[in-house]
């Protein structure tokens, strides 16, 4: 219910670091800011996501994190993009601490509408894990 509820941008690009609040999330997730916990688990100095990035060589900022599955669905995974300037996608399960590249689709657009389309279900988006270096 308390999911940004606003138009998604018309824009292919995915929203900027920060600005998590631009789109409408796929049913069973959320970008609400503080659902997001940005300090506790992106934070540069010891956020624990910011820390599983940075052990599998993903650099990631402080806004890293564009969405998050909700409590009703499990809480325990993130969306979250690096920071290059054609920005890769990443899925972090919490649970398991493990990080997966999204490879297909690619574009931030693709992967929402493939979501969107599959109830929030990341069926049909393919993945490869991310091992620590």
């Amino acid at each position: 219910m308390g999911d940004n509820l606003q138009e998604p941008p018309e824009s292919n690009d995915a929203p900027k670091p920060g600005v998590q609040a631009t789109f409408v999330p796929p049913f069973g997730w959320t970008n609400r800011t503080a659902d997001l916990q940005m300090d506790y688990y992106w934070n540069t100095n010891d956020g624990i996501g910011h820390e599983a990035c940075t052990w599998r060589g993903i650099t990631v900022d402080a806004n890293a994190a564009t969405m998050r599955n909700n409590r009703t669905a499990g809480d325990s995974l993130y969306i979250f993009s690096d920071t290059a300037s054609n920005p890769n996608y990443y899925v972090w399960n919490l649970i398991e601490n493990e990080i997966y590249k999204i490879t297909e689709p690619k574009k931030w657009s693709d992967i929402l509408q493939k979501m969107k389309g599959n109830k929030g279900k990341m069926t049909g988006i393919e993945v490869e894990i991310v091992e620590e270096i």
